[in-house]
């Protein structure tokens, strides 16, 4: 093992370690995500981002016509064979949608744990994160309102 540095005889992933004075030390895996979520104020409005995913994840066509440019469509989840939710979609609807960060699609960047409000942390981090483009979407109400959650990727 050349190069290791640490003479510390705890095993790398072992959750109990930490908290001894490796403040400059590097997260363990999983306590660094890149998030996005849809915030609205008013449930309602929640409720019709969320209506909006699933239609456009069905495939519907747009209520009263066509739309102006393409929208995009759910995808079949290999392990659920169903078709699910994608990136596409969210980002999409984001920029309907949402009362924060909309023409960024929803992009909250980077967020380390204990870095966002409670109950959005507590909802980010128990979400599968998006693989092969599908999202699993999850909800949390804050002080600032309703959001819907996307956890792109763990880091």
């Amino acid at each position: 093992m050349a190069g290791k540095k640490n003479n510390n005889s705890k095993p790398k992933g072992d959750s109990k370690s930490g908290g001894d004075g490796d403040k400059g030390a590097k997260l363990k895996g999983g306590q660094k995500i890149e998030v996005r979520h849809i915030l609205c104020k008013k449930h309602a409005r929640k409720e019709e981002a969320l209506a909006e995913i699933q239609r456009l994840t069905r495939g519907d066509p747009k209520e009263g016509g066509a739309a102006s440019e393409p929208e995009p469509t759910g995808k079949i989840d290999p392990k659920t064979k169903a078709k699910a939710p994608t990136h596409a979609i969210f980002v999409h609807v984001a920029k309907q949608f949402s009362e924060d960060k909309a023409n960024q699609g929803g992009s909250l960047g980077q967020q380390t744990k204990g870095s966002l409000h409670p109950e959005f942390e507590k909802v980010a981090y128990s979400l599968q994160p998006t693989e092969n483009g599908i999202v699993h979407i999850g909800e949390a109400k804050t002080d600032w309102g309703y959001h819907l959650i996307v956890v792109d990727k763990r880091l």
